[in-house]
């Protein structure tokens, strides 16, 4: 039975892990992608991306 109960615990706690892990992922490519929609790119400064932002809502007003 012990052997039994160990496996179950570390099913359960893998099982929790990779639930996080797909939940972190999801976000990140979440995030990611909203950046990309917006025209944004991540890894470039915040300065050029709020430039780039206004010129987009000026284009549509």
């Amino acid at each position: 039975m012990l052997v039994l109960e160990i496996f179950l615990i570390v099913l359960v706690v893998l099982g929790a892990g990779f639930f996080v892990f797909n939940l972190l992922c999801a976000l990140c490519w979440w995030y990611a992608r909203s950046f990309f929609l917006r025209g944004i790119s991540p890894f470039q400064p915040k300065l050029s991306g709020k430039k780039n932002t206004s010129k987009k809502i000026r284009g549509r007003a």
